[in-house]
This record gives C-alpha cells, structure tokens and sequence, in this order.
C-alpha cells in the first residue's frame, strides 16, 4: 500500500476534491467538503492558490509560481504555500484529505437547494 502524500514533500501535487460547494464573496469564498461538519473561509489568497491545485503542478511549481507572480522570497512563498495546502487538507478540500464521519444529515444542511 502507498502511503499517503506529504504536504511537505515539494513534488506532492494537490487536487480540490469535485463535490466540493463554493460560495464566493467578492474575492472571498467559503468551502465545504461533503467530509466536513463545518465550512472553510478562504481569503483571497487561498482561493486564488486552490484554483490552480490540479494535481498536476506540484507544492514545488506552486510556490516557485506564488513567488514570481507576489514578488515574494522564495521561503515565505514555500511557506504561504504549505500553509494554505495544509489548510485546504485539515478542511477536507483535498482529494488526499482523511475523510471524517460525518451522518449524512449533516453534509452541507444549510447549502442544499430546494425546490419551491
């Protein structure tokens, strides 16, 4: 059995998970994974990194990337990466993330569209 990615190794290419619900505010967005109890908030910054988490650029690529287009070091561009990445995983936004167990009635109850 492979053991599952580091977020800390530089060649770990993250990916949002699919079913996950967004609601964007201006530049803002809440997130919730269907493997969540509660939302994640994400600063402008986190949205903009996580929509370029495909699965193919990896930690290493993102972050050479967030450095060149903030004008950032290269150390707080690793670290502001790993940082958000990690974030995205503790809120189960990630395709790698550990599932919670959370009873269906509680996935996403204020989200749910209804029909009138």
């Amino acid at each position: 059995m492979t053991p599952p990615p580091s977020l800390h190794d530089p060649e770990f290419a993250p990916r949002l998970r699919q079913d996950v619900v967004w609601r964007s505010f201006g530049q803002e967005a809440v997130a919730w994974s269907p493997e969540r109890r509660e939302p994640a908030y994400l600063d402008p910054f986190a949205v903009l990194l996580s929509s370029v988490m495909d699965g193919e650029a990896t930690l290493a690529e993102l972050a050479d990337d967030i450095a060149a287009e903030f004008d950032l070091a290269a150390e707080a561009a690793v670290a502001t990466t790993r940082a958000v990445t990690g974030y995205l995983d503790l809120h189960g936004l990630l395709t790698t993330s550990e599932p919670e167990d959370v009873p269906w009635f509680l996935a996403h109850p204020f989200w749910v569209q209804h029909d009138n």
